[in-house]
C-alpha cells in the first residue's frame, strides 16, 4: 500500500552508513499518504490491536515471542483477520466511516436522537431480524 501511495518502504539503519532496513509498522501508519488514504478510524484500530503499548500490541508479542498459547484463540484470530479484511477494504470502510460520521453530527447540529440506526432490544429470530 505505501508503495503504491509512492512512499519509500526501507529507511536508513541506525548506527549504520550505507545500510537500508525495511520500515515497520509504526512508520507506515505515521506515514502522512497511509493516515489520509486509510482515515483515523482504520488507522486507530490497526495501531491500537498491533502496534500500540496501550492496546493488545500484539505484533510486538508475537513477533517478539512474548506471547503465551492463550494468544491463540478464536477472539485474537477474529482480530487479525477482521484487520485484515479492513486493510484490503480500506477505501470503502473510511468513506463509510466518514458518511456515519457526517450523518451523527447533522442529526446532533439539528438535535435529533440517533437511536433510529440501533437495532431493536430482544431476540432477532423472534423480531424478525434474521
Amino acid at each position: 500500500m505505501a508503495r503504491n501511495l509512492g512512499e519509500v518502504t526501507t529507511k536508513a539503519k541506525r548506527g549504520t552508513p550505507g545500510w537500508e532496513v525495511s520500515s515497520n509498522l509504526g512508520d507506515f501508519l505515521a506515514m502522512e499518504s497511509v493516515q489520509k488514504a486509510m482515515g483515523p478510524d482504520i488507522i486507530l484500530q490497526i495501531k491500537s490491536i498491533f502496534a500500540d503499548a496501550r492496546g493488545t500490541n500484539l505484533r510486538n508479542l508475537v513477533a517478539h515471542g512474548l506471547a503465551s498459547s492463550s494468544y491463540a484463540n478464536w477472539q485474537v484470530c477474529d482480530l487479525i483477520v477482521h484487520s485484515l479484511l479492513v486493510i484490503g477494504v480500506y477505501e470503502d470502510v473510511r468513506d463509510v466511516a466518514a458518511q456515519r460520521g457526517a450523518k451523527a453530527a447533522e442529526k446532533a447540529e439539528l438535535g435529533e436522537d440517533d437511536d433510529e440506526d440501533e437495532m431493536p432490544a430482544g431476540d432477532p429470530v423472534e423480531n424478525g431480524y434474521t
